[in-house]
């Protein structure tokens, strides 16, 4: 049957749009993978990332549509070295609060875990979604797991990768160089990097409060996304720099996001008017559309 496609965004754990080392408690990780323990600890490594918390602690990942998997044959794996106790995976739908767990006692080798459930149970609008637990399930226990792949797929068996002769892992899938892209269907991070007064996005003011503005992005975002914003911005009529009092979404497009500026009177509507970063290499503006 050959290698099956993965039903997950960002298996690997090698996109991680909001930079950060490790990420502890109730948050968002890297791309398309968030917390929703309060004690988990997801530290960022070059094989993939280092779960530590306790029994019932998870990292999750939604699958999209999952509607369209319903009565079917799904196979769950992850390639995971877990010295401090069992490991577990999860098939869990939250809506229907249906789990499929399967665990793998510990091991200080690289082990493949890995589950098959026949006739899955998804409706639409349910939200589906696979679980990691470096604690295993076992409410006394608390452990660290490094997990470098995952997998979800079609089909009776896993086709992630297998433990060769001398213990070492062997991926059948590998990371995929168009991976980014896909996360910024769901994840938009725009940051200055090394321009302080870098350029967002463009536009007029329509009012003398209010610029309508357009970023350009590379990959169309999957819904109109939420947006948030850290550090110092400001938008210049070319005259005069204004500090933004509100951010909203206007619409997604194919080509990019077009975004409402409130800011202070002064401008006049028909103004040119850019979004930029104000003198603040630490600033980021996220766009989110996630599961």
């Amino acid at each position: 049957a050959g290698v099956r496609p993965n039903l997950l965004v960002n298996p690997f754990f090698k996109i991680n749009q909001r930079g950060k080392a490790s990420y502890t408690g109730i948050v968002p990780t890297v791309d398309c993978w968030e917390s929703s323990s309060a004690t988990l600890t997801v530290q960022v490594t070059d094989d993939g990332v280092l779960l530590s918390g306790t029994g019932f602690d998870y990292l999750k990942n939604y699958i999209e549509s999952p509607e369209q998997y319903n009565g079917k044959t799904i196979t769950v794996s992850a390639l995971v070295k877990n010295p401090g106790g069992q490991f577990r995976i999860n098939l869990y739908n939250e809506s229907k609060q249906v789990s499929n767990n399967f665990n793998i006692p510990a091991s200080s080798d690289w082990v493949i875990i890995s589950g098959t459930i026949h006739g899955v149970q998804a409706s639409s609008g349910d939200k589906v979604c696979l679980l990691l637990y470096p604690g295993g399930g076992i409410q006394s226990q608390t452990a660290t797991a490094q997990v470098m792949a995952t997998k979800v797929e079609e089909g009776e068996t896993q086709t992630l990768g297998y433990i060769d002769s001398s213990g070492n892992p062997v991926l059948l899938e590998h990371p995929d160089p168009l991976e980014e892209l896909k996360c910024k269907r769901y994840l938009y991070v725009l940051r200055p990097f090394n321009a302080a007064y870098g350029i967002v996005g463009t536009g007029l003011f329509n009012s003398a409060t209010q610029a309508r503005l357009f970023i350009p992005l590379t990959q169309k975002m999957r819904v109109n996304p939420s947006i948030s914003y850290s550090g110092s911005f400001g938008v210049t009529n070319g005259k005069a720099t204004y500090t933004p009092t509100l951010i909203n979404v206007g619409e997604v497009t194919s080509a990019g996001v077009s975004l409402f500026v409130n800011t202070g009177s002064g401008p006049q509507a028909g103004d040119s008017a850019q979004l930029r970063f104000q003198n603040d290499t630490s600033a980021s503006l996220i766009l989110d559309a996630n599961l």
